[in-house]
């Protein structure tokens, strides 16, 4: 599912929820979104504060990607589990 045309940047989803839905969409893989969520951190896109070691990095951005996903299942754009 392309998720494109429902997070254009006049929706307002921050830059880790539009990073977020090309690992969903499929257009990224994990490695790639990890490395693109740290590369928006390291151009002062996404930031944090205070400023977290550089240790605290991946549990940072697991949280970005899980507000993320949220986000998008609230706004009902995400498939529901096959439990629910």
């Amino acid at each position: 599912m392309n998720l494109a045309p429902h997070f254009e940047d006049e929706v307002g989803f921050d830059a880790a929820t539009r990073a977020v839905t090309k690992l969903l969409d499929g257009t990224r893989d994990l490695p790639a979104l990890v490395s693109e969520l740290g590369h928006l951190s390291d151009a002062g896109e996404l930031s944090f504060e205070p400023e977290p070691p550089i240790a605290d990095r991946g549990e940072l951005l697991a949280k970005l990607v899980s507000q993320a996903v949220a986000t998008l299942g609230k706004l009902g754009l995400l498939a529901p589990d096959a439990g629910d």
